[in-house]
């Protein structure tokens, strides 16, 4: 079944080509900064071990696909799409495993190595209603191997894999502390090869702005009024209690892209998160 999902993805994106290269068009889940962050050290460290630099070089984005085609109308899936993603909200996400979909031609590059989603029925939902919304408003029909009953989910981390570098770079992903878990938080259509996004929303928004911008005042209040006791408590209780929070607040602000500084545990200094594409040669999340 992987195989031949993988043969039946090659085939869509190879079935147009402009200027000698793939072109098509794909619908893709995006991740919060730290589950995407993670991805981005397993490409760093693959393009080091010089097994693929591909997803880095084309300036692809950590993400699931949902859909695929070589020709679509980005105006009419800019309306269903913004509909859609109005009535949802952000979805947790577990990469739990590690697959590869071969090449059938074992002496050309063309394997591809991907962390898997552990396929939750919330996650096989939002496919099915992407699908639905796509088909009804966007004009769109599916193709087979996108349909709900034959799509695989997964996130790529490494393409064109050379046969006998296989092994490698599965004994590299071996490391990883799976499950990496997060969420997804954004949905867009992107124009390939090279990687240019269309457009991109953000799951539980609407013309007005987010659902969640109304809690926005109390959570920056609570951040002002609480960073400062956890840098100078009169209590240890009241210093733990507080760093506790802080740091909760912390995460709800990353998770809406807002850029926060940490508070480390001992008061001295602070940590922002790094969501760049360079890292050390390092797995241990």
């Amino acid at each position: 079944m992987a195989q031949r999902q993988g043969e039946l993805e090659r085939a869509a994106a190879q079935s147009e080509v402009v200027g000698g290269q793939k072109h098509g068009y794909a619908v893709e889940l995006y991740f919060d900064p730290a589950l995407e962050n993670q991805v981005l050290k397993a490409w760093n460290v693959l393009a080091r071990r010089q097994i693929s630099t591909q997803l880095i070089e084309m300036s692809a984005r950590p993400h699931i696909t949902l859909l695929s085609a070589p020709s679509l109308d980005p105006h009419r899936l800019h309306v269903a799409l913004r509909g859609l993603a109005a009535r949802l909200d952000p979805l947790p996400l577990s990469l739990s495993s590690v697959g590869a979909f071969l090449s059938p031609d074992t002496n050309k590059e063309g394997d591809v190595l991907f962390l898997a989603p552990t396929p939750a029925a919330s996650l096989l939902h939002l496919h099915t209603q992407v699908c639905d919304a796509l088909r009804k408003e966007g004009g769109v029909e599916p193709p087979d191997e996108f349909r709900p009953d034959s799509w695989v989910p997964h996130c790529s981390v490494a393409q064109d894999v050379p046969r006998n570098r296989i092994a490698d770079a599965f004994c590299i992903l071996r490391d990883l502390k799976l499950p990496v878990s997060g969420y997804a938080m954004d949905i867009g259509l992107v124009e390939f090869s090279p990687v240019r996004e269309i457009f991109s929303f953000s799951l539980g928004c609407n013309s007005e702005g987010c659902k969640t911008s109304e809690y926005l005042p109390v959570i920056m209040a609570l951040f002002v009024e609480l960073q400062p006791a956890a840098l100078s408590p009169s209590t240890a209780s009241e210093s733990l209690g507080s760093v506790w929070l802080s740091l909760c607040l912390c995460k709800c602000l990353t998770m809406l892209n807002w850029n926060v500084m940490f508070p480390t545990l001992d008061g001295i200094g602070y940590w922002v998160p790094n969501y760049d594409r360079t890292g050390e040669d390092d797995l241990n999340f």
